[in-house]
């Protein structure tokens, strides 16, 4: 059966069911970002600047995160009133306060993944990506 055949054969209440579990996902991840009080686009901000070897300047991190530099000035500007960030000349870098959040947030985002990834240990994972790409490929065509 080709994708197209796949995604013919999708009725609307197993489409449902697919959007049902995509945002029960995202609830348990969002859950776990709240106890840490960061949103996604602030761990993922955070993350990049962990990850740098040296302080980045606002535009390369925007860059990094497929934003406008509107968005990273003001996600940055309510870093730094959280004293999250720290603006070192022309880049931005993490404060010991910024890095204990970073590292809870991810932390707490990899538990909710691998509690999401043990509920799904009996999935034949190879025919939800089929089905996942099929779905996608139908997407692309409405």
């Amino acid at each position: 059966m080709s994708d197209t055949e796949t995604a013919v054969a999708i009725g609307p209440r197993t489409l449902f069911s697919f959007l049902h579990a995509a945002h029960v996902m995202t609830d348990a991840l969002d859950g776990a970002l709240s106890e840490t009080r960061l949103s996604a686009a602030t761990l993922e901000a955070l993350s990049e600047l962990a990850d740098a070897r040296e302080p980045l300047a606002p535009r390369e991190l925007a860059r990094r995160l497929s934003c406008s530099f509107a968005e990273m000035a003001e996600l940055l500007d309510e870093l730094d009133a959280q004293e999250l960030i720290k603006r070192r000349g022309a880049g931005v870098g993490l404060t010991p306060r910024g890095q204990e959040r970073q590292r809870a947030g991810a932390e707490r985002v990899r538990a909710a993944q691998q509690e999401i990834a043990d509920a799904m240990a009996t999935v034949d994972t190879s025919a939800l990506e089929r089905t996942l790409a099929a779905m996608r490929a139908a997407a692309l065509r409405a």
